[in-house]
């Protein structure tokens, strides 16, 4: 066998043997070793560089690696189990480090679902409320039967999951610089402007690729004014490789809507997702929960305290029954708000991410949680959009004004129609009140980036 063929890029990888465990390959004269994984080899050869692998006397492109028959396993979310499994025991979780402790004589146990399947619940666990719900996803998707419509709903749950966090991120700067400039009044500049108004303003969804355009935005604005980041860890975020991650995140999901997609694109976005998610190891350590209502009691012989109605947010939250929990403390918190908060602190440090992230459920006086993100203005009447995350569908909310000179707030409140309709009022105004608090101290530059508005369409 000749092995001096030459393959796209600068490196020459040769696959010279498949067993069950392992592939042995020859890169660029030298021998290496590798799990026997679609994703592995995949990885490997990202890191490469290299767009071709040559077996025996045929260079496979890419592409043609997920069709051909080699003996390589096409196993979704090995890779993705193993690497966050080590990530998060590197920062300190228990039940992570403990895992591998009990398998690390156990080759492969990635592979065998006995250990998978516990790998992979940790996992989801471990993240963030919504997040581990959208990673939950992933990880059933994984374990379907292969055809098409998995590799559709996998590279589009990918995606989504990216998405999602980086909004979730977004909102909760945003959140939280809103706070602290009810009391200052910090500048922004021409860029900061533009991109603050596009994400309050803009009628049409914003990509992958914006989002991280803006987290970056507003982590710069805190670094400037000397802010603190209201979650601990993300000052550790290196921004240039996360947003190459992002980036081939955006890329590969443009294929599909293409129609251009492979097999090797679900193994590319896993690998993508699982550094993407490398980086936002800081979600371990924070949770979310919706705030149902909060009631006020104090006695002549005791100090006064707040009882909190609550749902928390995880995976094992289903938002149409009722999982309300209480709680008694001696703070009040915003009733009706969905907070993000340091898990070690039993939410007395929080940030509040309402109206940016609301409970849908909340505002219609229904059991159990709704969560839904803001996505974009209305394209007609400027109302707002919201994506509710478990099926991404658009919840609108629009502006009723049911609380005005010719009303009383004790009539509204007898009728649950106009009840509701007065929550979401208060929504919406929540909304315009942060737009111009965060802005208020803008700078409105000449030309540049505008909005497309396609407000004269409607008359």
């Amino acid at each position: 066998m000749e092995n001096n063929i030459t393959n796209q890029g600068n490196n020459n990888i040769i696959i010279q043997g498949i067993t069950d465990s392992s592939i042995t390959l020859e890169v660029n004269g030298a021998t290496q070793e590798i799990q026997n994984e679609m994703a592995s080899l995949n990885a490997l050869l990202e890191q490469m560089n290299a767009q071709q692998v040559q077996m025996a006397d045929k260079i496979y492109d890419l592409g043609e690696l997920g069709q051909a028959d080699l003996g390589l396993k096409k196993t979704f979310n090995v890779l993705m189990t193993k690497k966050l499994m080590t990530a998060l025991a590197e920062n300190g979780l228990v039940p992570a480090q403990k895992f591998l402790d009990k398998t690390k004589s156990i080759n492969g146990w990635e592979n065998d679902s006995r250990f998978a399947d516990v790998a992979k619940n940790l996992i989801t666990f471990a993240f963030v409320g919504v997040v581990g719900a959208q990673l939950r996803k992933i990880m059933a998707i994984g374990k379907e039967a292969l055809s098409e419509e998995k590799q559709q709903s996998y590279i589009q749950s990918c995606h989504l999951m990216a998405q999602k966090s980086i909004q979730l991120l977004n909102f909760t700067l945003i959140s939280a610089f809103w706070d602290v400039q009810k009391t200052n009044n910090y500048e922004l500049n021409e860029e900061e402007t533009r991109e603050l108004n596009l994400f309050f303003d803009d009628s049409i969804e914003r990509s992958l690729a914006d989002y991280t355009t803006l987290l970056e935005l507003l982590m710069k604005l805190f670094e400037k004014h000397a802010l603190e980041l209201p979650l601990k860890g993300l000052e550790e975020l290196k921004i240039d490789r996360f947003k190459k991650s992002c980036n081939r995140i955006q890329k590969l999901k443009s294929l599909l809507d293409k129609s251009q997609h492979s097999l090797m694109t679900c193994f590319e976005i896993e690998g993508q997702l699982t550094q993407f998610l490398t980086h936002l190891i800081l979600f371990m350590n924070y949770d979310m929960l919706s705030v149902k209502s909060v009631v006020y009691d104090e006695k002549r012989t005791s100090s006064p305290q707040y009882i909190h109605s609550y749902i928390e947010l995880g995976i094992d939250q289903k938002f149409n029954e009722n999982t309300e929990k209480l709680n008694i403390l001696n703070t009040p918190v915003v009733t009706d708000s969905v907070l993000i908060y340091d898990k070690r602190s039993n939410y007395e440090e929080y940030v509040n991410l309402s109206p940016f992230v609301i409970d849908y459920n909340t505002q219609m006086f229904e059991n159990g949680a709704k969560i839904c993100f803001f996505s974009s203005k209305h394209i007609s009447d400027a109302s707002l959009n919201y994506r509710f995350l478990e099926d991404n569908s658009i919840e609108n909310v629009n502006f009723s004004n049911m609380l005005n000179d010719n009303t009383k707030l004790e009539n509204i409140m007898k009728e649950k129609n106009d009840y509701i309709k007065l929550k979401f009022d208060l929504i919406f105004q929540q909304f315009e009140e942060a737009k111009k608090e965060v802005l208020k101290n803008s700078t409105q530059g000449e030309g540049g980036a505008e909005d497309v508005s396609f407000d004269d369409l409607f008359g």
